[in-house]
């Protein structure tokens, strides 16, 4: 997700008259330890009658000696560079043993190495200030978790030394624009208590040193971007448009990290925003220019600007404001023809959220409850819950092999406006600090008195409302009642007793009789995720109001619609998105009033694999929870090609139009082919259990389910999904799909579970809906829209030119196949996870003579056509693209299939030249961090999750010395013969040998 930006930086001088300008050092090109990527720069020097000269000086910084011969009335400095904002993690450093408490001590010869970053600073250049010396000593209580004389390893980890010793610089000098030349010494900052950023990490580098730590001074840019979301709480917005300037820093070394940056104006540690220019023991060596003229008056102007060329497509923005304006009004547009057509379409959703920053708790992966989601789902239904909203806390949905139904809490709004409850104060949580001992005397006055108060207003026996205290919580449990205006008296009874009581209370029981008159909203725990059951929208306005205002509701109290694995992987919650299609009744629904839209809905979406795949979860393929319909039995298409047919003939012989399908007919000629391979209905993509299932009421619903959508990480890419689904139902309404089903066979997880193939399947999906949306005159898909779901699907680990080939390293799918009993199972089924998929993307092949190999066995590559979406930040596609995929174990598993087979990690690419027998250069990926560092905690957010990525793809490591290019194995061949299965994919299971044992998993 880089941001490409493009830095200017001019400074100029303008002289009375023509005056003699002496040799200058300029240092303003990015020093060669700079993480932050510069594809190009450039100095410009005017007058153009001067000398140049680079150089380094003896700390490794690059300078300019320029010469002027003549003399000049100007003096014109520009400097111009693009750098890739490519997210840095500051921590991501190692750090030797004998080095991870401070106190250390350092080996003599580094510290004769280090000498002139361990030299004191003081005014009497011998000794520290004695002003830094007494502020050290009065902060180091509050940065010490150990004795200051600890032995080595006893003492306070040196990352949280290092960071706390910045930030309490930061608290005690205040940042101030200062534009005297030179450098405040350290006392004079801190009895100030101000200071320019060259005065605060001067200080810093004098308490650093102070303390045995080797620290250098250092000025270079930096880049400050606008956040694409605003803090949540008290947390600061950042700058409120992008900016650079002139900067400086500290940097300290610490063993086995080398050199780390420190931000003393901030308080933090250097990103990718700060670029260094010069680094040096002193201030003075390392000034952006020096020199000098003439006597001569003069005057100074400089300027900073910074623009930004190119953006990788990202979550947190996946459209900007003229995007997302098009998109709203095609989004109308479509509502237009749904209503021309009178197609009286609703959509619904459920939504689902984890915890932000952080999600190792068992509650966020696989068990569906927990205190924090109690917690948190409480807040957002506080949040959800308007004027007049009833909130009920009733029984969740049963799930196999659990005992006890959880929980669900139903928010009851009355479609008219009319408030179903006044107060909500007096609404109580069942979870929060109880009023009164449930066990005390006053706790059963309480509920006797309520149950009074209930039933005088109802004229029942006071024994009639079910109302006890427990937990120290009030309850009145509702009954199962039909009437939904013997509901609203009986609520209206509840309130009235509960606030002549004074006291608010819990509603549980049976939740209000269903009635159109009452739209519902829930939120219940699931595995790992909190969902919110939405009420059904009748329009593209209702549903991005709705959208949006539940997505901010959870942003705001800290739920978040992604999740982050150790190794920075980027996913969705896990708990799914699905919409939900149907009509404001069962008789309005357009899937029970023209079955031939759930056939076209049907053909559309098993001749378009992205449709399947691009919105999907992590777990596909025939064993998951939403599998495609040809994913399931081996004859499901020949049996679905007969109920099609079925319903071709019974729909000839009675019009639609003149009397209208009969209701029942999708669901008996479809019900028992959208089932998994088991036969269970629920599991599958497209999921019509409450059409117009036989049973009761609440299967006749005239609903399609789409159950293969997962939860994407913004509100607009949520509503991207819905108005694809709305344009395909006015486009199917209009002009009813079919055509033979395709057998894909092997094809589908060979191609289409590759980046390339479904960004190209997508295309054709986006062309077709274009052809009837500009017919209607409704406008048209921009294909640039979907680009954040195409990068969020299938992220870029790493780009590289070898040779003048572009290669990329993507993401990939791959399906989890169910394992075999072992022992006694529960409902739950065992599925290897072990096995990852990448795809590979050569640009600027060589026909006979370039092979891409992966360890050492070649990638069979594929031609693709792109256009948009593919290829390193600024990029819009080739038309000489090849792709491959790698398939891979990647990690070792107590049960998986092939458990000899070890992990392949790391794998090593490689651009093989056959004609001079070599390897031109390549990359290696990591499944873990190559250096071995073990992440203890889950990324925060996607920036986090992004440099952990990074740090996995290095590009070095590829096959040295002379290959045997004749003796490099056939791809498609491995074990045996010619395999034709998978024609574009290297399956390393397949060459023993490749693996490395346990390798780095």
């Amino acid at each position: 997700m880089t941001i490409r930006v493009a830095l200017e930086h001019r400074t100029s001088y303008s002289f009375a008259e023509p005056v003699q300008v002496y040799p200058h050092t300029i240092r303003l090109r990015p020093a060669p330890h700079s993480r932050t990527p510069i594809p190009s720069y450039s100095l410009r020097v005017e007058p153009a009658n001067h000398f140049i000269n680079w150089q380094q000086d003896p700390f490794g910084n690059w300078l300019a000696r320029v010469v002027f011969p003549e003399k000049v009335e100007r003096l014109e400095i520009t400097v111009d560079l693009l750098a890739d904002m490519t997210v840095i993690n500051p921590f991501d450093f190692f750090v030797e043993d004998w080095a991870t408490t401070f106190p250390f001590v350092l080996p003599e010869q580094l510290r004769a190495d280090l000498a002139p970053y361990l030299h004191p600073i003081g005014d009497d250049g011998g000794t520290t200030a004695p002003e830094v010396v007494a502020w050290l000593e009065d902060q180091l209580p509050d940065l010490l978790s150990g004795p200051a004389d600890a032995a080595p390893g006893r003492g306070t980890p040196i990352v949280d030394f290092v960071v706390g010793l910045n930030r309490a610089i930061r608290g005690s000098v205040d940042y101030t624009v200062r534009l005297e030349a030179g450098v405040q010494t350290p006392a004079r900052t801190l009895q100030r208590g101000i200071g320019s950023c060259r005065d605060s990490a001067w200080l810093l580098v004098a308490a650093l040193r102070h303390l045995g730590l080797a620290a250098r001074f250092v000025s270079g840019y930096l880049v400050q971007l606008t956040a694409d979301l605003g803090a949540v709480g008290d947390g600061a917005d950042g700058p409120a448009e992008d900016f650079t300037d002139l900067h400086a820093w500290a940097e300290v070394y610490i063993p086995g990290a080398g050199w780390v940056g420190l931000d003393a104006t901030s308080g933090l540690l250097c990103g990718e925003g700060h670029i260094p220019l010069s680094a040096t023991p002193h201030p003075a060596s390392a000034a952006p220019i020096t020199g000098s003229t003439g006597p001569v008056e003069v005057s100074f102007d400089f300027a900073n600007s910074v623009t930004r060329l190119a953006e990788d497509p990202r979550v947190t923005r996946p459209l900007d404001a003229t995007q997302w304006a098009r998109v709203d009004e095609l989004g109308e547009a479509v509502d237009a023809l749904l209503a021309k057509g009178d197609v009286r379409l609703t959509m619904a959703g459920a939504p689902t959220f984890v915890a932000a920053g952080g999600t190792s708790d068992p509650q966020w992966h696989t068990a569906a409850d927990g205190e924090e989601k109690q917690a948190l789902a409480m807040a957002l239904a506080v949040r959800l819950s308007r004027s007049g909203t009833l909130r009920h806390h009733g029984p969740g949905r049963g799930r196999p092999g659990v005992p006890l139904p959880g929980w669900q809490i139903t928010l009851a709004d009355r479609a008219d406006g009319l408030p179903l409850w006044h107060d909500p104060t007096l609404l109580d949580s069942p979870w929060g600090v109880g009023r009164l001992d449930s066990g005390s005397p006053e706790a059963a006055d309480a509920a006797r008195d309520l149950a009074t108060g209930i039933a005088r207003r109802l004229g029942v026996d006071p024994a009639t409302p079910a109302v006890e205290h427990r937990d120290g919580h009030l309850f009145v449990v509702l009954p199962a009642l039909e009437d939904l205006e013997a509901a609203i008296e009986l609520v209206a009874a509840i309130e009235a007793a509960a606030a002549e009581l004074g006291q608010p209370v819990v509603l549980e029981g049976h939740p209000l009789p269903d009635d159109d008159r009452v739209r519902t909203t829930s939120v219940t725990p699931e595995p790992g995720v909190i969902t919110v059951g939405v009420a059904p929208t009748a329009s593209w306005h209702e549903l991005v109001e709705q959208t949006e205002s539940i997505h901010e509701h959870a942003r705001q109290i800290h739920l978040a619609s992604e999740k982050f694995d150790l190794n920075g992987s980027h996913t969705p919650t896990g708990g799914g998105n699905h919409l939900t299609l149907g009509g404001a009744t069962p008789a309005d629904s357009p899937l029970l009033r023209r079955p031939d839209l759930l056939r076209s809905l049907l053909t559309y979406w098993q001749h378009h694999p992205a449709l399947s795949y691009l919105f999907s979860g992590r777990f596909i393929g025939p064993s998951s929870p939403a599998p495609r319909v040809d994913e399931g039995r081996p004859d499901a298409l020949h049996e679905l090609e007969i109920a099609f047919a079925q319903m071709d003939h019974l729909l000839a012989r009675e019009p639609v139009e003149e009397h209208g399908a009969e209701p029942w007919l999708a669901d008996r000629l479809l019900r028992h082919l959208l089932t998994d391979v088991t036969g269970n209905s629920h599991r599958s993509e497209l999921c019509i259990d409450a059409l117009f299932a036989p049973g009761p009421e609440q299967g006749r619903l005239g609903l399609l389910e789409m159950r293969g959508l997962e939860m994407p990480p913004h509100p607009r890419m949520a509503l991207l999904q819905a108005l694809l689904v709305r344009s395909l139902v006015a486009r199917f309404w209009a002009e009813p799909y079919s055509g033979p089903l395709v057998r894909w066979g092997t094809r589908l997880h060979d191609r289409y579970l590759l980046p390339a193939f479904v960004a190209a399947d997508l295309r054709d999906v986006i062309e077709d809906v274009n052809r009837y949306l500009e017919s209607a005159g409704a406008g048209r898909i921009d294909p640039a829209w979907f680009d954040s779901f195409l990068e969020f699907r299938f992220p870029r680990l790493g780009d590289t030119l070898v040779g003048g080939v572009e290669l990329e390293l993507r993401t990939a799918l791959e399906p989890w196949p169910v394992l075999g009993e072992a022992g006694p199972t529960g409902p739950a089924r065992t599925v290897d996870s072990s096995v990852e998929k990448l795809q590979v993307r050569a640009v600027g092949l060589v026909e006979g003579r370039h092979v891409v190999t992966c360890n050492g066995v070649p990638v069979p590559m594929a031609p693709v056509a792109e256009h948009g979406w593919g290829g390193p930040v600024g990029s819009k596609g080739s038309t000489g693209a090849f792709v491959g995929g790698v398939r891979y174990r990647a990690r070792t598993s107590p049960s998986a299939l092939h458990p000899t087979i070890g992990v392949h990690a790391p794998l090593v690419f490689d651009l093989v030249d056959r004609w001079s027998g070599r390897s031109l250069g390549g990359f290696t990926h990591h499944v873990t961090h190559p250096g071995g560092v073990s992440y203890d905690s889950y990324p925060v957010n996607a920036a986090a999750a992004e440099s952990r990525r990074a740090a996995r793809f290095v590009t070095d490591g590829h096959t040295g010395g002379p290959i045997d290019v004749a003796a490099l194995p056939d791809p498609l061949t491995g074990l045996g013969p010619a395999v034709t299965d998978f024609p574009v994919t290297l399956d390393l299971r397949r060459f023993p040998g490749t693996d490395g044992g346990t390798g780095d998993s």
